[in-house]
C-alpha cells in the first residue's frame, strides 16, 4: 500500500438497477463534491443521520465536508451513489472506509436517503467496499452501528458480518468481517491504479459523469 497516490480510480465508476428499475450512478467521490454532501447529510431524516453519526447532528460544515470529499484514494475510499434530475446531481447515498495504521483493518460507514431504502443500494455499495478492501490487503473490515438500528444490523449478518457487543460503548453493536487473505494474496496485496496518463483529471472526471450516466448499460444491484 506504501507508495501509492491520490490517482482516481475510474475503474469503480458504475450504473447500477436497483430494485424497482431506478438507475444509479456510483462512483469514487470528488473534492468539488462539497456541496451535494452537504445537501445530502441536510436530506437525510433526523433518524438516518443519527445512525450514521451515532448521535443527533445537523448538517456538515465546510470543513466537515471537505474530509468527506478530499479523500487518497488509498486509506480513505468514498463511493457516493447519485442521480440527475434536470441536469442537477442529487447524492442517495454513500460508504466509505477508512484503513487504520496498521493497514490490516479499516473501518467503514454507511448512509442512504430514506426513499432509497430497500432498493439493494446498501448491499451493492458494501459489496464494493469490501471487494476494494480485501483486494488492497486488508485483513479485517468493522463498523459500528446502534442497537436499535434493525436495518445495518440485518444488512450485515446477510454480508457474513459477525455482529459483537461494542468494547467501549454500550449504546453500540461492533459489525465485523474477517476478509479472505487468500484472495487479498492473489491480487498481490495492493489495489491497481490506472497510471497517471490513463485517467483525466478530477474536473475531467465530473465533466464526464453525466454522460457516462446517460449512456452506459446498467448492471444489477445483487
Amino acid at each position: 500500500m506504501a507508495g501509492l497516490d491520490r490517482r482516481y480510480p475510474v475503474e469503480l465508476i458504475d450504473v447500477v438497477r436497483l430494485r424497482g428499475g431506478s438507475r444509479v450512478t456510483i462512483r469514487p467521490a470528488l473534492p468539488q463534491d462539497l456541496a451535494i454532501n452537504q445537501a445530502f447529510v441536510l436530506g437525510l431524516s433526523d433518524g438516518a443521520r443519527r445512525s450514521r453519526f451515532l448521535a443527533p447532528v445537523g448538517g456538515l460544515t465546510d470543513d466537515q465536508a471537505r474530509r468527506f470529499t478530499d479523500i487518497d484514494y488509498c486509506r480513505h475510499l468514498a463511493l457516493i451513489a447519485e442521480v440527475f434530475v434536470g441536469g442537477s446531481e442529487i447524492m442517495v447515498a454513500e460508504a466509505r472506509y477508512v484503513i487504520e495504521d496498521s493497514a490490516d483493518c479499516c473501518e467503514f460507514a454507511l448512509a442512504i436517503l430514506d426513499d432509497w431504502q430497500g432498493k439493494r443500494l446498501g448491499r451493492y455499495l458494501m459489496s464494493r467496499l469490501i471487494e476494494r478492501a480485501r483486494a488492497a490487503g486488508v485483513r479485517r473490515i468493522f463498523g459500528d452501528t446502534l442497537r436499535d438500528n434493525a436495518a445495518m444490523l440485518a444488512l450485515g449478518r446477510q454480508l457474513g458480518f459477525a455482529v459483537r457487543p461494542h468494547p467501549a460503548d454500550p449504546r453500540l453493536y461492533r459489525l465485523v468481517l474477517d476478509l479472505d487473505s487468500d484472495a487479498a494474496e492473489r491480487h498481490g496485496g495492493t489495489t491497481t491504479y490506472p497510471t497517471a496518463s490513463e485517467i483525466p483529471a478530477p474536473k475531467q472526471v465530473a465533466a464526464a459523469i453525466p454522460a457516462i450516466a446517460m449512456s452506459a448499460p446498467s448492471s444489477p444491484a445483487a
